[in-house]
């Protein structure tokens, strides 16, 4: 049987609508739990492979330690090495406006500032407004296929230096309260690593690929690139 097809036994096309042209599915009718089969779990990685972000209404029964029963189906959970996790979990991180330190109000990809960054992040909506407070999404392997073949020679050779010191400066509408909590938090912790712009193991002979997928990737994260530290590095 095909990968295909055992996705198609597992979960029904019929409940698998896709949300938009080129990321992002809803799958009805799964209750998520840290319980569900082994092949389940496999169907869902090979459609989160597929559509890159996958959407399941519906799933109030969800507390922290069952997101992390569940997340932990996927591989190795990863607190946030900068700002931990949420007192008695091993990873959740908690986004409440009502603190300083955790709006995320531009476009970028989580952790990139260190080595192994995590290959999925599996978010709850726990309070949801009745407008706004929307998150929006990418598909970084349409980014990098949808560069004319010129910049994706040019991405293919730039490197960056990228840092966990948050430049809150390329925030919009940042508030006071979000600066203090950067410029008290990150400075003592600041560490730089030297990675690609996007998935850099292995390379093959035009790029990098992403070794699940076999897919280009495009990785720029605008909030953790300190700077480009290549002979293109003028063009970043």
């Amino acid at each position: 049987m095909n990968e295909t097809a055992f996705l198609d036994k597992v979960i029904p096309r019929a409940v698998v609508v896709k949300r938009a042209a080129r990321v992002g599915a809803e799958i009805r009718s799964l209750k998520l739990s840290g319980d569900l089969p082994d092949e389940t779990i496999a169907a869902l990685n090979g459609a989160l492979l597929e559509h890159k972000a996958l959407f399941f209404r519906d799933q109030t029964h969800l507390d922290d330690a069952e997101q992390e029963r569940f997340a932990r189906r996927f591989g190795k959970l990863v607190p946030h090495p900068i700002m931990g996790a949420t007192k008695g979990t091993a990873s959740i991180l908690e986004i409440d406006l009502r603190y300083a330190g955790n709006r995320a109000d531009l476009w970028h990809a989580d952790l990139t500032f260190i080595d192994a960054y995590p290959k999925i992040a599996v978010l709850r909506a726990a309070v949801i407004p009745p407008f706004g407070g929307d998150t929006v999404w990418s598909n970084t392997v349409a980014a990098y296929l949808d560069l004319p073949p010129p910049l994706q020679r040019l991405a293919d050779e730039l490197w960056a230096i990228y840092g966990n010191a948050f430049d809150y400066a390329v925030m919009p509408r940042a508030r006071e309260t979000d600066k203090e909590y950067w410029i008290r938090s990150i400075p003592e912790r600041f560490t730089r690593l030297n990675i690609p712009l996007y998935e850099s193991t292995p390379r093959r002979a035009n790029g990098y690929w992403c070794s699940v997928t076999g897919c280009d990737i495009l990785l720029a994260s605008r909030n953790t690139t300190a700077r480009g530290c290549s002979i293109f590095s003028s063009l970043m």
